[in-house]
């Protein structure tokens, strides 16, 4: 279970990255960019609970302010957890279900998606991409 002091924690911790993001990206002169988000190893116990879904919201709502044109991809999500945020997503933030992907554990599948959207070049091999690490 997820205390409030900590979700507040992880809310500002997570805020701070992404506005770190922000400030590299202006600097770099991008205007588009993919967030990864890899799921292989989550624990529905632990990262599952009712504490822990309005830090999820709060952490894609976050990402949308400082990065509008950039989309997040999750891969390797869990059975329900493809399902449950395919048919929330669009009801919660109409604006963020355009720009959120929640892929399945197929690999080629989401492979696929990811290859669309960023070039082999910039994609480590785990992400079926040919940059060495």
């Amino acid at each position: 279970m997820v205390s409030k002091n900590g979700r507040d924690r992880m809310k500002r911790y997570s805020a701070q990255f992404l506005e770190k993001a922000f400030v590299a990206t202006l600097l770099r002169n991008t205007t588009y960019g993919v967030v990864i988000i890899d799921m292989e190893r989550y624990n529905a116990r632990q990262h599952g609970c009712a504490a822990c879904f309005p830090f999820y919201y709060d952490l894609v709502t976050q990402y949308k302010m400082y990065a509008p044109t950039c989309n997040i991809n999750f891969i390797n999500t869990p059975g329900p957890w493809e399902e449950v945020g395919n048919i929330l997503l669009p009801i919660i933030n109409p604006i963020t279900s355009g720009v959120v992907k929640i892929l399945g554990n197929n690999k080629k599948e989401w492979q696929k998606v990811l290859l669309e959207a960023i070039s082999p070049e910039e994609l480590t091999p785990q992400f079926g991409g040919t940059k060495k690490t």
